[in-house]
């Protein structure tokens, strides 16, 4: 998995993740269109662990594939009927409540 973070204001932090397998790669469906651009969602790889980690931090969470929704999910972050998918591409936004 990849993932970036980003500054979501008031020393709040936005995550970005996806699996590797989607990175660079444009899904459309309809009017649904998916990007996952290396400059939203590239900065460092990680794994399981570190991913739930950021989780546990993030004020905001972007994410998109099998592995990263299902860890977001697995964390009782996201409910299996809040999940899009584009063209069988799992992605997700979730903003979370919490002071920074």
């Amino acid at each position: 998995m990849f993932y970036k973070t980003h500054d979501a204001g008031g020393g709040r932090m936005m995550l970005a993740a996806c699996d590797e397998g989607h990175l660079g790669k444009t899904y459309e469906e309809g009017e649904r269109v998916l990007e996952v651009r290396p400059s939203f969602y590239h900065g460092k790889k990680a794994d399981a662990e570190r991913l739930r980690m950021l989780l546990s931090r993030a004020y905001i969470v972007n994410l998109v594939g099998e592995e990263c929704v299902g860890l977001a999910r697995d964390a009782g972050l996201v409910e299996k009927g809040t999940v899009l998918t584009v063209r069988g591409v799992p992605c997700v936004q979730v903003m979370l409540a919490g002071d920074p």
